[in-house]
């Protein structure tokens, strides 16, 4: 079980996919044959932080360097009030904008 929660929320959810792990195959007459593998669909998300003071982003960078890339954590999205349990699955990309605001942006998948 996931030790902490992401506490700091983003700007807002860019994107938003629902996924499952599926095999799709056509027949010569262009049937088309599918399944599931595994049970659970999860979600993707791509999360993007703008704005945000050198501390924040430092506080961020502490905690995605103790879970990324194979330890879960916790994450409420806001909208939805749902808890998800999620894994880090990319890089940060950063940007610092000429005010000295930290831009950043980083995909986790999840389940509730």
């Amino acid at each position: 079980m996931p030790a902490d929660d992401l506490t700091i929320q983003p700007s807002y959810v860019v994107s938003w996919q629902r996924r499952r792990v599926v095999i799709v195959d056509y027949a010569d007459d262009r049937t088309r044959y599918g399944r599931v593998k595994g049970t659970e669909p999860f979600v993707t998300f791509d999360l993007i932080f703008r704005n945000r003071t050198a501390s924040e982003y430092s506080s961020f960078i502490s905690f995605f360097d103790s879970k990324y890339p194979a330890t879960s954590f916790l994450w409420t999205e806001r909208t939805t009030n749902v808890q998800f349990t999620c894994y880090f699955v990319s890089d940060i990309s950063v940007e610092v904008q000429s005010d000295c605001s930290v831009d950043w942006r980083v995909r986790m998948e999840g389940t509730s």
